[in-house]
């Protein structure tokens, strides 16, 4: 008996090597007719344009909603295959029919002006983006491998890595429509699956990326629509889904094949990105600010520690969590604020969970933060993936007040004195935290304080001015008596009230004269 076994596991095992080595020739062969099909054999780079639609990861009006959108004003992509280079830059702004087809609005809206860019790069072991006054702002090494995957996952840059790797293959009904499914691994990491339709043009990508509150993300990228650039096949309809909803819908205007590319590292860019640093910047009476890029606040209770805005990722918030040890060093951190659900202000809460602290949130929330954090991290495993602990919350419905009879925190929902029946058109759980004995509040995303515009310069983007009018509308309401406010995306501590109100004036003027002067182009046609 056991000799007939050991002759059946090594059968099985010759069976297995024989189907992988057919299985691997089956796949050559695939994608040497994708080489042809595509015209994909002396490819070493490719530059397009394209207009479209971007839509703004992790900022939807509600958690369920999909991310806002925003018309493209520009869009250019190059792509560097032989030396594993790309850059993309593009510019969006939001268009009324963006703003009235939003589910309310979310991030960045309304958004008036010209609009906002991006610029980013990748070359081999470097990724950067080009800073507002066009610097090089070099990215970590994590942001440089997705970026390799990013590029990889390109039609042409799929084809390259497949060749390399040893996919696996499988026929797949998808749609009605018989695909075969090419499957291999990118960096010893990433799973990456294309799909390829009966004309061997490579109809889908998907692959996972890692994200710190959503996990092991699904990257969906479909390609569509090829025509023929100089004997080059490109998919002129591309649509990239991430965390579920659409990221970029773009209609390719223009492709050249094989231009002369030329995508160098600037020094800057060479310098590994500073390690992260917790500023701390007392406020009295048990309260600090707590710096890291952006602001989290730390107050002291008789027997615990309160943080609000639990943003950034999991590196932010061990240093926040570290930083707080030190200033108070016998209390526990038994709560986390969380000022809305966008992912920029919830993805650090995974940490404070895993040192057991209680998120307040909204209450909408609580079913949306349990599924997500059921989501896995393999990818980039967390302290909560590795030491697993349930979630505990409190809710918010209109008003939360965390207090031991001295020091207290007042929570409130913000509301839209314009739209009654909303909160307000940045997210609808947004919560504020103000501090009567400090007369502190802190907010995040209704007003991060602006530098002085100097006179006479026109302004090229105005975006979330009724925000700020909001913003200050609510604290009337609210009859709250505020001298300080403390903004979440600052990191210059505190400014003083008034500012506020001065810069809700100079925003109503450069709007004023952005409507005048659109009112005169339209005239002018």
């Amino acid at each position: 008996m056991r000799k007939t076994i050991l002759w059946a596991c090594a059968f099985l095992a010759v069976f297995a090597a024989v189907e992988s080595r057919v299985n691997a020739k089956d796949a050559r062969d695939v994608l040497a007719d994708m080489v042809h099909a595509m015209g994909a054999a002396n490819l070493k780079t490719i530059q397009y344009s394209a207009t479209g639609t971007y839509f703004w990861l992790g900022q939807g009006y509600r958690s369920s909603d999909p991310w806002p959108k925003f018309t493209l004003r520009n869009y250019t992509r190059t792509l560097d295959y032989e030396n594993g280079a790309y850059e993309e830059k593009f510019a969006w702004t939001e268009s009324p029919a963006d703003f009235a087809n939003q589910q309310r609005g979310g991030g960045l809206t309304p958004l008036k002006g010209e609009g906002m860019g991006q610029d980013n790069f990748l070359s081999g072991d470097y990724a950067w983006n080009l800073g507002p006054n066009g610097n090089a702002v070099p990215q970590p090494a994590a942001l440089a491998a997705e970026r390799r995957v990013r590029l990889a996952i390109t039609p042409y840059g799929w084809i390259q890595a497949a060749m390399k790797a040893n996919p696996m293959m499988k026929s797949q009904t998808v749609s009605g429509r018989k695909m075969t499914v090419l499957s291999f691994t990118l960096e010893g990491k990433y799973k990456v699956n294309g799909y390829i339709d009966s004309q061997n043009l490579l109809d889908k990508v998907e692959t996972w990326i890692p994200q710190p509150i959503l996990g092991d993300m699904l990257v969906e990228i479909t390609y569509s629509d090829y025509k023929d650039f100089s004997g080059v096949k490109l998919p002129t309809r591309i649509v990239q889904k991430e965390g579920g909803f659409p990221v970029l819908d773009l209609t390719v205007t223009t492709a050249s094949p094989n231009p002369a590319v030329a995508i160098k590292v600037p020094d800057a860019a060479k310098v590994a990105p500073a390690p992260l640093s917790v500023a701390t910047q007392p406020l009295g009476d048990g309260v600090w600010i707590l710096r890291a890029g952006t602001q989290s606040l730390a107050v002291e209770f008789k027997d615990y520690v309160a943080i609000i805005d639990g943003a950034g990722n999991e590196a932010r918030s061990l240093g926040v969590i570290a930083e707080t040890r030190k200033l108070v060093p016998n209390k526990p951190i038994r709560y986390v604020i969380n000022t809305h659900h966008h992912l920029d202000h919830s993805g650090g809460l995974r940490t404070f969970v895993a040192e057991g602290a209680t998120i307040v949130t909204a209450a909408e929330n609580k079913p949306y933060f349990e599924k997500i954090f059921r989501l896995p991290h393999n990818l980039d495993p967390d302290e909560l993936a590795r030491n697993p602990r349930p979630a505990r919350f409190a809710t918010v419905n209109e008003m939360y007040v965390l207090s031991d009879g001295n020091q207290s925190i007042e929570l409130y929902r913000l509301h839209d004195d314009k739209y009654p029946d909303h909160w307000n058109s940045h997210a609808p759980d947004m919560l504020i935290a103000y501090l009567p004995r400090q007369k502190i509040l802190a907010e995040a995303d209704f007003y991060n304080p602006a530098a002085p515009v100097p006179a006479n310069v026109p302004v090229a983007t105005i975006n979330l001015i009724g925000n700020k009018e909001d913003l200050a509308q609510n604290l009337q309401r609210l009859k709250l008596d505020v001298q300080r406010i403390v903004p979440m995306h600052y990191n210059n501590g505190a400014v003083p009230y008034e500012q506020l109100q001065t810069e809700i004036q100079i925003e109503r003027e450069q709007l004023a004269q952005f409507e005048k002067d659109a009112n005169s182009r339209i005239a002018g046609r």
